[in-house]
């Protein structure tokens, strides 16, 4: 998908993934993941949607437990 979106289009896809599954911009959320890099290296936006999932969760207790991360 990469090839088709400018970065900027890329990250608002992003940020309408994230908004559609919790209720959050992806700008709300804490800079934790280096989402120009992740571009640069040609992931789709579902998988930097999970990894940015992953670093919040790892961040932050509550997101974990309320998209599922925690155990």
């Amino acid at each position: 998908m990469k090839d088709t979106l400018t970065f900027k289009e890329w990250l608002a896809e992003l940020d309408s993934l994230c908004i559609a599954s919790f209720g959050l911009s992806f700008h709300d959320m804490p800079d934790l993941t280096d989402t120009k890099y992740i571009y640069d290296s040609g992931a789709t936006i579902q998988e930097a949607y999970d990894e940015c999932c992953e670093n919040w969760a790892e961040d932050d207790s509550l997101f974990a437990e309320v998209m599922g991360f925690s155990s």
